[in-house]
């Protein structure tokens, strides 16, 4: 039929009055004439145009078509079978079909597309000379009378589809959505068929019921029109920004918010399966995503993984060539060819990232020497396998098939080790969202489960370089409590280097997410239950190791933040501690071990407002009585909820202020390691003067080194220099408030019994820094001469209660309880 010729054969039906019974059993009978042939392009044209006109009905003229839904769902399903049966062979192959069908599947993988996919069906056909001219709706249902995409398999079909949507789009698009340098060409994307009569889309929610319905049908044949994939991704990112960014959405915003997340996981994320190696739309897809919260793309992500892969054979098909690939870059991967296989890698990634990542983490949790070569070689991926490897890390860890504890054992499981260790690598070295894995430790820790803590300890040592080790040296412990600085030069093993992006990265991420004091608050309350909650079934040895896991992790991540946030933040995000005592039920070692900084800050802030601007001509008795008005504001009211938190009885052995001085105080304002900053400063200066007699250093180096070293060195001097007036002033307080510590008319047996069990031990076995802390807090009791205070009966009773304690504690305790005895023995 000539184009622009239908009205005359419409107005001659009309005239003349055919019925459309009649005119369908005509039309019927002309395709029952050509069944098994190649049905006449015309013949379908004109009962498209009949259909669409209303002149015939669908369901009379559907009787009359070939084959048959079952002979076509049994097609479908035979065809299924195969692909299957296929892929099995390319995932594993036999030794003689490795040998002779090498290179054959990955053409058959680019080329399926390009496949008519069986016999020839007249429903196929009319569908798509529907899609010609237009009928969405009479096309929508021969769609759905059929097997999913068993009509959208055709490449003729997909195509006429993506036309109409070009059609309905196209205006909508280039008017607002376009780059620039596109809205102003004359070059229509959209078909120029005559018969096309279908309205454009204006708006947003117009494309919810006109365009996303056909997207979906579409599914992952969207592939045969990367043009199309790309205006959608455009069209769908720039409703999320308007989506984000309006507060008083209009309606049925939320239904199209709703039908956009299933066109990406019906459409754009199948399709991306099937458009190989194409970085640049992955890049474009990402631009949408990246305005949904994780939750969504974690939820997409999963349905792409383990749902979308059986929809149609030509996914089961990549899924196997793309695992197929995966082991052959894997065997040869190693770290002499780290940068060829990393390209293999993100090759393979673009189209495919969940089945690459999940074959990558299942070889780390089996061979731990693949974590270093295979975090280099991640350098070329896109931003969204990026973000699909961090949900593919955190599916790994929540396996609820695999045990965490070695059978018969005490040890964590050597895959769960390899995944914290690839964690901790990988999300250093590369800027990945990392809100997902920290909500799912919080929801472990919720749960009762500190297992995962492992993946936290890992994720903060290597990022932020906080380093918890069960063999701290002495001079380590010294170099520990000085200041920022000197911890940083000598108080870990490995000195802190490189780590400030990622530390910022780190921090941002708990910012944002308002993670990390919960997280903090969890660890607390995990460390007092796990006793209860593990010590029924589980070995004893490692219920004290998971104790001890526990509260590394929360004196390292709180560390982490006290280090990190700005006082001001920390302050206002970090409860209070009868908040933190009450409220969330922590014990007082861990309430004052997380408010500490604050106490800190808080006393600093009011310091210098006594000191005001005249600080430096200030005389020491006029800067100790400044200090000690200000702490006096900061720890009465502290002292006086401090009464809640035990019987009352007990304050009448011990002043609530000695209580609030010892577990505020840290081993920083009792002792300044002069010592390791003499040796500290010695080692940068040697290190000055080697790069001067260094011949392989060019003089712009040796200035360089030379200019670090000394800035370093001065840092270290003022940071010394700090130290000493801040343990002056605290020394100075402590004198003055010797005298009212303890009662002078209750027992001293008493006394020394409160004081060891609401002070001395819980802190001695909290960390071993704190061991020696309490140590060095008994021998400044004795040297001011305290009154009411018994050395001999304190020493007394620490050394005859010690077998008692000691066989209560877990290893770590123990270590740092022993390392406080030493200290007080010395």
């Amino acid at each position: 039929m000539l184009p622009g010729k239908e009205g005359v054969l419409f107005a001659f039906l009309n005239e003349y009055g055919f019925k459309g019974s009649n005119i369908c059993q005509i039309v019927g009978f002309k395709f029952k004439y050509y069944k098994g042939q190649c049905t006449p392009e015309s013949l379908l044209q004109l009962a498209a145009l009949l259909l669409q006109q209303g002149v015939i009905d669908l369901n009379e003229l559907y009787a009359h078509l070939s084959p048959s839904d079952e002979s076509i769902r049994e097609n479908d399903l035979r065809q299924m079978k195969e692909t299957k049966s296929k892929a099995s062979k390319i995932v594993n192959p036999s030794l003689a079909e490795k040998a002779s069908s090498e290179g054959e599947e990955d053409e058959s993988i680019l080329s399926v597309l390009n496949q008519d996919g069986g016999e020839i069906n007249q429903k196929f056909s009319l569908c798509e000379s529907l899609l010609k001219i237009g009928d969405w709706s009479n096309a929508r249902a021969i769609l759905a009378r059929l097997p999913p995409y068993s009509v959208t398999m055709r490449v003729d079909v997909a195509e006429a589809l993506a036309r109409l949507i070009h059609h309905k789009i196209e205006t909508f698009y280039r008017s607002n959505f376009a780059p620039s340098t596109c809205r102003t060409s004359k070059r229509a994307a959209a078909s120029t068929n005559p018969f096309l009569s279908s309205a454009p889309c204006s708006s947003f929610v117009e494309l919810l019921d006109a365009v996303f319905p056909m997207l979906v049908c579409l599914g992952p044949y969207l592939a045969v029109d990367s043009l199309l994939f790309a205006k959608i991704v455009r069209i769908g990112r720039a409703f999320l920004v308007e989506y984000n960014r309006l507060d008083d959405k209009p309606a049925r915003y939320n239904d199209v918010w709703s039908g956009l997340c299933e066109v990406a996981d019906r459409a754009l994320l199948p399709a991306l399966s099937l458009l190989h190696c194409n970085c640049g739309l992955a890049e474009e897809l990402w631009s949408l995503f990246s305005r949904l919260p994780y939750t969504v793309r974690y939820r997409l992500y999963g349905q792409w993984k383990n749902e979308s892969y059986s929809l149609c054979p030509q996914l089961i098909l990549s899924k196997a060539a793309t695992i197929e690939r995966a082991k052959y870059v894997m065997k040869r991967l190693s770290k002499e060819n780290v940068k060829p296989s990393g390209r293999q890698l993100g090759k393979e990634s673009h189209s495919n990232p969940t089945i690459m990542f999940n074959y990558l983490l299942t070889q780390i949790q089996r061979f731990d020497n693949f974590i270093g070569p295979v975090v280099d070689s991640l350098k070329y991926l896109t931003s969204l396998a990026y973000d699909v490897l961090a949900y593919c890390l955190i599916e790994a860890l929540a396996n609820p098939e695999k045990e965490r504890m070695k059978h018969a054992d005490t040890n964590v499981s050597a895959w769960l080790q390899g995944l914290a260790n690839f964690a901790g690598a990988v999300f250093r070295k590369y800027a990945i969202d990392l809100t997902g894995l920290f909500q799912y430790v919080a929801n472990q820790l919720k749960a009762g489960k500190s297992f995962d803590l492992l993946v936290l300890k890992e994720v903060v040592q290597r990022m932020a370089g906080i380093e918890i080790s069960e063999d701290v040296t002495v001079n380590q412990l010294a170099a520990l409590s000085g200041g920022e600085l000197l911890i940083a030069e000598a108080g870990y093993f490995a000195q802190v280097r490189n780590t400030k992006k990622s530390s910022q990265r780190l921090c941002e991420t708990l910012f944002e997410s308002n993670l990390g004091v919960p997280l903090c608050i969890l660890m607390g309350q995990q460390r007092n239950s796990i006793i209860f909650n593990e010590g029924s079934d589980k070995h004893l040895k490692l219920v004290g190791k998971l104790y001890d896991e526990c509260q590394d992790t929360l004196v390292q991540f709180g560390g982490f933040l006290a280090a990190n946030l700005s006082p001001d933040d920390y302050e206002s995000r970090m409860p209070g501690i009868e908040e933190l005592c009450k409220k969330f039920h922590l014990q007082p070692d861990v309430a004052f071990f997380l408010t500490r900084p604050r106490l800190l800050h808080a006393v600093k802030t009011k310091f210098l407002e006594k000191r005001g601007k005249g600080q430096k001509s200030l005389k020491r008795d006029a800067l100790v009585k400044c200090y000690i008005h200000a702490i006096d504001q900061v720890i009465q009211p502290i002292a006086a909820s401090a009464r809640a938190l035990h019987p009352s009885k007990v304050w009448d052995d011990i002043n609530p202020q000695l209580y609030i001085t010892f577990w505020s105080l840290s081993l920083y304002d009792l002792r300044v390691p002069s010592e390791q900053y003499d040796i500290e400063v010695a080692k940068l200066q040697r290190t000055a003067d080697d790069a001067d007699v260094n011949p392989d250093l060019t003089s712009g180096k040796k200035k360089r080194e030379r200019d670090r070293c000394e800035m370093l060195v001065k840092r270290l001097q003022d940071e010394h220099a700090s130290q000493q007036e801040n343990h002056d002033l605290v020394m100075a307080r402590l004198q003055q408030e010797k005298e009212t510590w303890f009662n002078n008319k209750s027992q001293k047996n008493r006394m020394i019994t409160h004081l060891l069990q609401l002070c001395i031990f819980p802190r001695c076995c909290f960390t071993a820094l704190d061991a020696i802390y309490c140590a060095k807090f008994i021998h400044t009791l004795h040297q001011l001469k305290t009154p009411n205070f018994s050395t001999l009966l304190f020493s007394d009773r620490v050394f005859s209660d010690v077998a008692r304690t000691v066989a209560c504690c877990t290893e770590h305790e123990a270590v740092a309880m022993g390392v406080s005895f030493a200290a007080f023995s010395n």
